[in-house]
């Protein structure tokens, strides 16, 4: 069954939240992930409280800042190791 993380060009953009919106939008995104998929936000500035429990929970990120002062986030929950992902 195909889910909407299924895509991994697709970006969802969470700009127009209202805060904090887009934190529980990500996370929820970030918690449906299956090992070795991954899943883009666009987030209205850098999500700096978002970034460290996303590690916490051990998922693995990247941060490209844009020049309109949103953000897109690269969520990735790791394959187990020993798994290629």
């Amino acid at each position: 069954m195909a889910t909407e993380t299924d895509d991994p060009r697709r970006i969802h953009d969470l700009t127009d939240l209202e805060a904090p919106e887009p934190f529980a939008r990500a996370m929820e995104l970030a918690m449906a992930l299956a090992p070795g998929d991954s899943v883009r936000v666009r987030t209205p500035r850098t999500p700096r409280a978002l970034l460290p429990r996303l590690a916490e929970r051990g998922f693995e990120y990247t941060v490209a800042e844009e020049p309109r002062g949103t953000a897109v986030v690269t969520i990735r929950r790791p394959a187990p190791k020993g798994e290629r992902g």
